[in-house]
């Protein structure tokens, strides 16, 4: 979900910038960044070079992890795939087969990235707040009164795609068994699907 909202966000940036292209070319872009990413997740999560030593096995998979982003995303390598989901498919692998973990390392291994995963979201979240008071208290020509209705037009929108989502998929939700109704439904619309 974010990694698709990530690869939808640099189809706008470009756009933004001035780089313009045709729907054809759009869609190329797209299918090139999710599948390429998708497809280089799957071959970095196959490596495995150590067993049975939760030190190295815990390093090796925090230098996957950025070696499977920066492979992705450089300019040197001209690969120019979503960092973000080939890092996402990579943790999917590792976790899905756990074959590739030792059963020494499973326990460190989800510690250390219990606790990376934390201080990242909170350090994202603190610099996130830090920047957006600093521009709205600094008299920023950017930020004008107009901007709160359109967050507050963005708000409700977000709600209602939410909303027209989960009455999509609310059938599929009910019949595949997860006992979906239309109470879960206002959580997860309101909650906004979050787990943070």
């Amino acid at each position: 979900n974010d990694g698709t909202a990530f690869v939808l966000f640099l189809v706008w940036k470009d756009y933004l910038v001035g780089k313009e292209r045709t729907p054809g070319e759009v869609v190329t872009y797209m299918l090139r960044l999710s599948c390429g990413g998708v497809l280089l997740g799957f071959g970095c999560g196959t490596f495995r070079a150590i067993f049975n030593a939760p030190a190295a096995e815990t390093a090796i998979t925090l230098a996957m992890a950025y070696i499977t982003f920066w492979i992705a995303e450089s300019n040197d390598l001209a690969i120019h795939v979503s960092g973000v989901l080939a890092t996402v498919v990579l943790g999917l692998f590792l976790s899905r087969f756990r074959a590739y973990v030792s059963v020494k390392a499973e326990e460190p291994l989800h510690a250390f990235w219990e606790t990376v995963s934390y201080l990242i979201n909170t350090l994202i979240f603190f610099i996130s707040g830090i920047l957006v008071a600093e521009k709205l208290f600094s008299g920023s020509e950017h930020i004008h009164l107009a901007d709160a209705g359109w967050l507050i037009l963005l708000y409700v929108l977000l709600h209602i795609v939410r909303t027209l989502t989960l009455l999509i998929l609310s059938p599929l939700l009910y019949y595949m068994g997860y006992g979906f109704d239309w109470k879960s439904g206002c959580v997860v619309v309101y909650g906004g699907i979050e787990e943070s």
